[in-house]
C-alpha cells in the first residue's frame, strides 16, 4: 500500500503569487496588477530579470491606487498578505521560514538566478501556496523555478503569446513549455483569483486529512487506475508525495473532495497522462551538488579504470536521468579520466527514466544557453558546441550515452556495472520497496563497483550489501558476500521474496589471508588444525591434521565431514553448526579416537574467523591431542582401579553416544522438515519454471520480431556504407579531377591524407601515411610549411603564400586552413597547392606591357586631350549649326505658312468692307468661311507645334482603334494616290485605347503621306493592328513604359527604306531627309511626342532598299470593348427631353441679366470680343486689362461677381492664377475660367476645383458653351 507518512497539523497560510517579468516592458505586469481581485488573502512578489530597468516612479504612478501596497523586500521582513513586493536593485532575494533573505551581491543583468533562484526557494518554503506567473520576454530564465513549484503542488501559468502557440511550446526551451495553464492575460487574474479562494476553501474543509483519504482507500484506487491507464505502478509511492500530487491535480482541474478527482480521474482518459507526467517532474542540472561529483571525480572514477585493460568494459547506469544532465556529467567526468590514461577500457552509460518525453530531450543532448551557469567555461567550450541559443553535447558524449525508458520497479536491471547512480529517487518510495531495490543493485554491480544516492538516501538497512565510502557524500561500496545474492524481479507489489544466496564457489583469492588468520589462532592451541568455509568445504589444512583425515570410498570431496575421522564426524557436525549459529568458538574435550590400533582422546575446538564485513565467514578447526586409552585385554583382573576406570569410560563414551544420537535425531527431524519445506518450494519453483518456460517461448517470438528490426537496421546499415562508399568515391574523384594539390594533415602535423597532385610537390608515397611532414623532402622551397600550419592551429586563420618550384619554374598559391570535423573539432590543417604558373607569367608580362603603355602614354595623353577637345569643341559647333539651320527651316516655313493665313484673313476683311460699303453685305458670306478656313488651319498649326513639344492638350477619349481606321482609309486612299495600294490588316477582337483621336489620324495621316514620298513609283502601303502583351524585356530602355496589354498599329511600306544612321536619328526634331524647303522635320517627332504623352511608345524599323515599319504601341483600355463604344442609342423621346431640358437651361441663364462676369485680359481686341460676346448672351460683364486694375474693380464698387474669366498670362506683376486665388478669398468658391495659348498649365494639374481652362484660339460658340456649363454647374450645386 501507499507508504504512511508523519501528519502534520494544518497551519492556516496566505498564499502567494511570484511574477516572473523581464522589467524592461511593464505594460502586461501593470495589467495583472490591477486586475487581481480584492477579495483574496494574496500576497505579490515581483521576480525581475533586469531590475535596473524599471523606472520606479512611473511603476508607482501606473499602478494607481495600488501603489499604495507597493513595499520594496527587507531582508528579515515576514511576507504579509496583501503587499506588493518590489525587489531591491542589487540584491538577490531568497525566502526562509516565510521571511525575506536578501543579500548584495554583483551578478550580470538578467543573469540566471534572478528568477529561478527565487522561484526555487519560495517553492520549498511555501509547499503548494505558491502560484508562479512567468509574463512574456524572460527568455529561457524561469524552467527551474516553474518545475520546482510545480514540484511543490503549486500552480504554475503564463502569458499567451505568438510564441506561445502549441506547435511552438513543442520545441520550446522556455518556461512557458512547463507551465499547467498558458492564457491570455485579461484571464490571468481570474485564474489566480479562483485559485486562491479554491485553496482557502481546501484549508478550511481539511479536505485533503490523510486518515479520512487512508480510510476510504480512495489513494489506493487513484493509484489503481493510475497503473492501468500507464503501465506504471505508484502503490509504493510516498503517500505524503503521492497525496500532494494529486492535491495539485485537484486544484488544477477546480474540485474540492479526493473522491470527485478520483470520479474525474476515472471519466477523463488524459487526466491519467497527467497526473502520471506531475508525479514525474524532476529538477536536475549539470554537476548537481558540486561537492559530490568532485568527490566522484578525484576518489570514484579513478578506481573505476583501475585494472581495466582495452577489452574491458566500463559500465555507469544512472537511474531517473531525466532530462540526461547528470549522465552527460558523468560522461564527461569518464572522458577527462581517459584522457589521462594510456590504456582506456570501452566506456558505456545507461541512462533510464519511465519519463519518456525527458528522454527523447536527452537523446537529442540539446539545451539553454543557462547551463553555462553550471558548467566552467573549459568543459562548455569542450564538451558542446553553441547553435543559436542553445549548447548541443558533442557526438562524442551522445554516443557514449544510451537512454532507454526503463522502471526500476517492473524491469530487470542492467548487470556487470561499474557505478550505479541513483540519485533522489529512493526518495519517494517506501522503505518496503527501498529494502527490496538496495540488493538489486547488489547484484547489478560488479565487484568492488559503487554506489551514488541523493542527500536524502542511504543503505542502512542493507549494510551487509554495501560499505560507505563517504557517508555525507552518501557514496558506497559493493561488499563482498561470498555468495552472491540473487534478488527478485519485477520489483512489483506482492511478488517479494527473501533474496536467496546462488550457488557458492570456493573465494580462492582470500584463501591466504584466512591461512594467515588460522596461523595466529593455531599458535595457541599447536597442534594439528584445518580451515574450511560455511560449507565445510576445505579451504586449509596443517602438516599434522593427516592423522585425523580418513577419506571414504566413493568420488572424491574436499569436505571435511566426508575426510574426517569417523569417531570425530558426529561431533564435529555438531559444534559446526553451534559455532557457526552462536558465532563463537566451541570446545569438546576427551573425544576417544581410534588412532593407529590405538585408543587415544582428542580435544576439539571450532572457531569461526572473518577477514572484513566484506568477506565470507570460515571455521577453523583444531585437533588436540589427549591420553592414550590402555584396551581391554591389557587391564588386569586384579585391577580394579583400572577396570573401575574403563567402565567410566564406556559410560563416557555411552552418555556421548547417547547426545550424538539425540542429535543426529533432532538433525534428522530438522532436516526433513527442511526437506518438505523444500520439496513445496521446489513444487513452486517448478512451477514458476513452467510460467518462465511460457514467457520464454514468448520471448522468442519478441526475439524474433526483434531479429526481424534489426535485419531492416542492418540493411539500413548496409544501405548507409553503400552511400558512404559512394561519396568517398566521388570525394576522391572530385580531388583528383580539381588537380589541385591538398594534403591534410593532423594536429601534431603528421601526414594524414593527400591527393595524387601533391606527389609532384613532395616525395610522398602511401606509406607515408602517419608520417611527421618534416621527415618528407620537398621538390619545392617551402621552409615555412610547418610554422604556418602551427599558426594555422593556434589563431585558426588560413594562411596564404606563393611559392616557386626552382627546378621546373612552376609557381603554387598555398593555403594553409583549418581542418574542422563534423563536429567543429579542430583536427588538424589542410594545404592546397594551386598552380599558378600562368597566371604569375601573364601578370609578368601584363606588368611589362604596361610600362610600356605608360611610357607610351606619357606622350599620348597630351596629343589626345588637345585632338579631344578640338573634336568636342567641333562637334558642339556643328550641333549647334544643324539646330540652328533646322530652326531657321521651322521658323521660315512656319512664318511662310503664318503669312499665306494673314494674308487671307486680311485680304477677305478687305473685301467684306467693301462689299458693305457698296451695299452688297449678302456676299461677305464666303469671305467670312475662308476667313474661319484660315484660323482653323493656324489652329491645328499650333497643335503640331505642342504636339512636337509634347505640350499639347489632348482630348483623350476611348477609341476604337479598329473603327478609326476603317473611317480613315478613303481620306488615306486619296492623300497617298492611285500609284500606292493600301492593305489593312485589322483584328476583330482589338479592344479600346484611351487617346485623342484626333492626334491618332494626325498621326497616321503623316504616316502616310511619309510612305507615299518613300515610294515615288509606287508599292504597297499596309496598316495592321492586332493585340499584344509586352514584358519587362521589351520595355527595357523606354522611359516611362510599363509592361502590360497594348494595341499595335504597324504601319509598313515596300519603299526606300533608310540606313542605320538615318533610322537612329528619325524621331530628332528638325532632322529631315527631304530636299531644303520640303519639310521641317517635325512629323515623326510629333508622332513621338504624341505616342509618348499617351502613355505608349513606338519604334521604328527599317531596310534600306526593302521598306520601313513603324509600330505605335498604346495602352489597352480594359473597359473600352468596341462594342462598348458605340454612342447609346437614344429614341426621339429622349432626345426632344433632353433639348427640352437644355433649353430650358439656356432660356434661363439668357433671362438671368443679374449674372456678373468680369473679364480680364491684356490684349484689347480679344477682351472686347469675349466680353462683347458675353454682353450679347445676357451677361452683365465687366472689364480690366491687368490683374491689378481687377482687384481695385473688385474693391472699390462692391462687386458681387457669377464668374471670373481671365488670360492666364497678365502684365504688371499678377498673372491670372493668382488673380483668381485673391477673388477667391473675398468670395469663396468663386467659378474661375481661365483662357491661355498655353497648355503646360493644364499639364501641370493645377487646376483647383470650380475651374476649367480653354485654349486659343477659340470660336465665340466654345466660349458660351464653357460660361454656360460653369454657370450651369453652380447652379445644380
Amino acid at each position: 500500500m501507499l507508504a504512511d507518512a508523519e501528519e502534520t497539523e494544518a497551519v492556516n497560510k496566505a498564499a502567494i503569487l511570484v511574477i516572473g517579468a523581464s522589467g524592461v516592458e511593464t505594460g502586461s505586469l501593470v495589467h495583472v496588477l490591477l486586475d487581481l481581485p480584492l477579495d483574496i488573502d494574496l500576497a505579490v512578489i515581483l521576480a525581475l530579470q533586469y531590475r535596473e530597468a524599471l523606472d520606479e516612479d512611473r511603476f508607482r504612478s501606473a499602478l494607481a491606487e495600488r501603489a499604495s501596497a507597493l513595499d520594496t523586500v527587507t531582508d528579515g521582513a515576514p511576507i504579509t498578505p496583501g503587499r506588493i513586493y518590489l525587489p531591491v536593485l542589487g540584491q538577490t532575494t531568497r525566502v526562509t521560514n516565510g521571511r525575506f533573505r536578501a543579500q548584495s551581491v554583483e551578478q550580470a543583468a538578467g543573469s540566471r538566478g534572478t528568477i529561478d533562484s527565487f522561484f526555487v526557494s519560495l517553492a520549498q518554503d511555501q509547499d503548494g501556496w505558491t502560484i508562479g506567473l512567468v509574463l512574456a520576454g524572460i527568455g529561457t530564465d524561469g524552467t527551474l523555478g516553474v518545475t520546482a513549484i510545480k514540484e511543490a503542488g503549486g500552480l504554475t501559468l503564463a502569458e499567451a503569446t505568438r510564441d506561445t502557440e502549441a506547435k511552438a511550446l513543442s520545441t520550446s526551451n522556455t518556461a512557458a513549455a512547463l507551465v499547467d495553464f498558458v492564457l491570455p492575460l485579461e484571464e490571468i487574474p481570474k485564474r489566480i483569483g479562483f485559485y486562491v479562494r479554491h485553496l482557502t476553501h481546501r484549508q478550511q474543509a481539511e479536505v485533503f486529512d490523510a486518515q479520512a483519504a487512508r480510510k476510504a482507500d480512495t489513494l489506493m484506487q487513484i493509484a489503481a487506475v493510475l497503473r492501468d491507464r500507464t503501465g506504471h505502478d505508484f502503490h509504493n509511492y510516498k503517500r505524503n508525495t503521492f497525496l500532494r500530487r494529486v492535491q495539485r491535480r485537484m486544484q488544477v482541474v477546480e474540485v474540492d473532495t479526493i473522491e470527485a478527482y478520483f470520479s474525474i480521474l476515472r471519466a477523463r482518459v488524459d487526466e491519467a497522462k497527467e497526473l502520471f507526467n506531475d508525479l514525474l517532474i524532476g529538477v536536475t542540472q549539470f554537476f548537481r551538488d558540486h561537492r559530490e561529483f568532485e568527490f566522484l571525480e578525484t576518489r570514484v572514477i579513478p578506481q573505476l579504470f583501475e585494472g581495466k585493460t582495452r577489452n574491458d568494459h566500463l559500465r555507469v547506469w544512472v537511474l531517473g536521468c531525466s532530462t540526461g544532465e547528470e549522465a552527460y556529467s558523468l560522461a564527461i567526468l569518464l572522458r577527462e579520466q581517459a584522457a589521462q590514461r594510456d590504456v582506456v577500457p570501452h566506456m558505456q552509460i545507461f541512462a533510464t527514466d519511465i519519463d519518456g518525453r525527458a528522454l527523447a530531450t536527452g537523446r537529442v543532448g540539446r539545451y539553454p544557453q543557462t547551463i553555462a551557469q553550471d558548467i566552467t567555461p573549459q568543459r562548455l567550450a569542450r564538451w558542446f558546441v553553441k547553435e543559436d541559443s542553445t549548447y548541443c553535447v558533442v557526438k562524442e558524449l551522445r554516443e557514449m550515452c544510451v537512454f532507454s525508458q526503463h522502471s526500476l520497479i517492473k524491469d530487470a536491471p542492467f548487470s556487470k556495472l561499474d557505478l550505479i547512480s541513483c540519485r533522489n529517487l529512493l526518495i519517494y518510495l517506501d522503505i518496503e520497496l527501498q529494502n527490496r531495490i538496495i540488493p538489486l543493485f547488489h547484484f547489478a554491480l560488479m565487484p568492488g563497483g559503487f554506489l551514488f544516492l541523493g542527500n536524502a538516501e542511504n543503505v542502512s538497512g542493507n549494510t551487509k550489501l554495501f560499505a560507505p565510502i563517504d557517508r555525507g557524500l552518501r557514496v558506497f561500496r559493493r561488499r563482498e558476500t561470498g555468495t552472491r545474492v540473487l534478488p527478485d524481479f519485477p520489483v512489483t507489489p506482492g511478488s517479494h521474496r527473501p533474496a536467496r544466496p546462488a550457488s557458492p564457489s570456493p573465494p580462492r583469492p582470500f584463501e591466504r589471508d584466512l591461512a594467515r588468520h588460522a596461523a595466529r589462532i593455531v599458535e595457541r592451541y599447536a597442534p594439528a588444525y584445518a580451515v574450511v568455509d560455511e560449507k565445510s568445504d576445505v579451504l586449509h589444512f596443517s602438516a599434522r591434521a593427516g592423522r585425523f583425515i580418513h577419506p571414504a570410498s566413493g568420488a572424491a570431496s574436499l569436505n571435511l565431514l566426508s575426510l574426517v575421522h569417523n569417531d570425530l564426524r558426529l561431533e564435529l557436525r555438531s559444534m559446526l553448526g553451534k559455532a557457526a549459529q552462536e558465532n563463537r568458538a566451541i570446545q569438546a574435550n576427551g573425544l576417544p579416537v581410534g588412532v593407529n590400533g590405538q585408543r587415544v582422546t582428542v580435544d576439539l575446538a571450532v572457531e569461526p574467523i572473518r577477514e572484513d564485513p566484506t568477506t565470507a565467514r570460515a571455521f577453523v578447526i583444531i585437533f588436540k591431542d589427549g591420553l592414550a586409552l590402555p584396551g581391554v585385554d591389557e587391564v588386569s583382573p586384579d585391577a580394579p582401579v583400572l577396570r573401575d576406570e574403563q567402565v567410566r569410560q564406556l559410560e563416557v563414551e555411552l552418555r556421548i553416544t547417547r547426545e550424538r544420537l539425540h542429535t543426529a535425531v533432532e538433525e534428522f527431524e530438522t532436516t526433513n522438515e527442511e526437506l518438505k519445506a523444500s520439496n513445496e518450494e521446489y513444487q513452486s519453483l517448478n512451477e514458476e519454471l513452467q510460467s518462465a518456460n511460457e514467457e520464454l517461448e514468448t520471448s522468442k517470438e519478441e526475439m524474433q520480431s526483434i531479429n526481424e528490426e534489426l535485419s531492416t537496421v542492418n540493411g539500413e546499415l548496409t544501405h548507409r556504407v553503400q552511400e558512404l562508399g559512394r561519396v568517398n568515391s566521388d570525394l576522391k574523384n572530385l580531388l583528383e579531377s580539381t588537380q589541385i594539390a591538398t594534403m591534410f594533415l593532423s594536429n601534431e602535423l603528421q601526414v594524414m591524407n593527400y591527393t595524387p597532385a601533391v606527389t609532384e610537390i613532395f616525395h610522398l608515397i602511401e606509406t607515408d601515411i602517419g608520417r611527421p611532414i618534416g621527415h618528407i623532402k620537398p621538390r619545392i622551397t617551402y621552409n615555412e610549411l610547418q610554422d604556418d600550419a602551427r599558426r594555422v592551429l593556434r589563431t585558426l586563420n588560413t594562411v596564404e603564400r606563393e611559392i616557386e618550384n626552382p627546378s621546373t619554374n612552376a609557381h603554387y598559391m598555398v593555403r594553409v586552413l583549418p581542418y574542422r570535423s563534423v563536429d567543429n573539432f579542430i583536427a588538424g590543417v589542410v594545404v592546397t597547392f594551386t598552380d599558378v604558373t600562368q597566371s604569375t607569367n601573364a601578370q609578368r608580362a601584363l606588368r611589362e606591357s604596361e610600362a610600356a603603355l605608360r611610357r607610351l602614354n606619357e606622350t599620348l595623353e597630351i596629343r589626345v586631350a588637345e585632338r579631344t577637345a578640338e573634336l568636342m569643341a567641333s562637334e558642339a559647333t556643328l550641333a549647334q549649326a544643324q539646330k540652328m539651320e533646322a530652326v531657321g527651316q521651322l521658323t521660315g516655313g512656319i512664318a511662310h505658312d503664318f503669312n499665306n493665313m494673314l494674308q487671307a484673313i486680311f485680304g477677305g476683311l478687305e473685301l467684306m468692307r467693301l462689299r458693305i460699303e457698296q451695299g452688297r453685305p449678302a456676299e461677305t458670306g464666303r469671305y467670312l468661311d475662308a476667313a474661319y478656313q484660315t484660323v482653323e488651319r493656324a489652329s491645328a498649326l499650333t497643335h503640331r507645334l505642342l504636339a512636337f513639344a509634347r505640350r499639347q492638350v489632348l482630348q483623350s477619349r476611348l477609341v476604337a482603334v479598329g473603327t478609326l481606321i476603317e473611317g480613315m482609309a478613303d481620306m488615306i486612299r486619296r492623300t497617298v494616290g492611285p500609284a500606292v495600294q493600301l492593305e489593312l490588316c485589322l483584328s476583330a477582337s482589338l479592344g479600346a485605347v484611351l487617346c485623342d483621336p484626333n492626334q491618332l489620324e494626325s498621326v497616321l495621316l503623316n504616316l502616310a503621306i511619309n510612305a507615299r514620298d518613300a515610294m515615288p513609283k509606287g508599292g504597297r502601303l499596309t496598316i495592321a493592328t492586332q493585340a499584344v502583351r509586352l514584358a519587362e524585356i521589351d520595355v527595357d530602355g523606354q522611359e516611362g513604359a510599363r509592361p502590360g496589354d497594348y494595341v499595335e498599329i504597324a504601319v509598313s511600306d515596300t519603299g526606300t527604306g533608310m540606313d542605320e544612321a538615318t533610322r537612329m536619328r528619325a524621331f530628332e526634331p528638325f532632322f529631315t531627309t527631304k530636299p531644303l524647303g520640303q519639310g521641317t522635320g517635325l512629323g515623326l517627332s510629333q508622332l513621338y511626342g504624341f505616342v509618348r504623352q499617351s502613355d505608349g511608345l513606338v519604334r521604328l524599323d527599317s531596310t534600306l532598299g526593302r521598306g520601313t515599319t513603324v509600330r505605335l504601341y498604346l495602352p489597352h483600355h480594359s473597359s473600352g470593348e468596341e462594342k462598348g463604344l458605340r454612342e447609346p442609342e437614344t429614341t426621339e423621346a429622349d432626345g426632344a427631353e433632353r433639348n427640352k431640358s437644355r433649353s430650358d437651361q439656356s432660356e434661363k441663364l439668357q433671362s438671368s441679366t443679374d449674372k456678373v462676369v468680369l473679364v480680364i485680359d491684356d490684349e484689347s481686341p480679344v477682351r472686347k470680343m469675349v466680353a462683347e460676346a458675353l454682353r450679347e448672351i445676357g451677361y452683365h460683364v465687366l472689364e480690366a486689362a491687368d490683374g491689378p486694375e481687377a482687384l481695385r474693380l473688385l474693391q472699390d464698387h462692391h462687386v458681387w461677381i457669377d464668374l471670373l474669366v481671365t488670360d492666364v498670362g497678365l502684365p504688371r506683376g499678377l498673372n491670372g492664377r493668382q488673380v483668381a486665388e485673391i477673388a477667391r478669398e473675398r468670395q469663396p468658391k468663386l467659378p474661375v475660367l481661365f483662357i491661355t495659348g498655353y497648355a503646360s498649365f493644364v499639364l501641370e494639374g493645377q487646376l483647383a476645383p470650380g475651374m476649367e481652362v480653354v485654349g486659343k484660339p477659340f470660336t465665340l460658340d466654345v466660349l458660351a458653351a464653357k460660361v454656360r456649363t460653369i454657370l450651369e454647374r453652380k447652379l445644380l450645386a
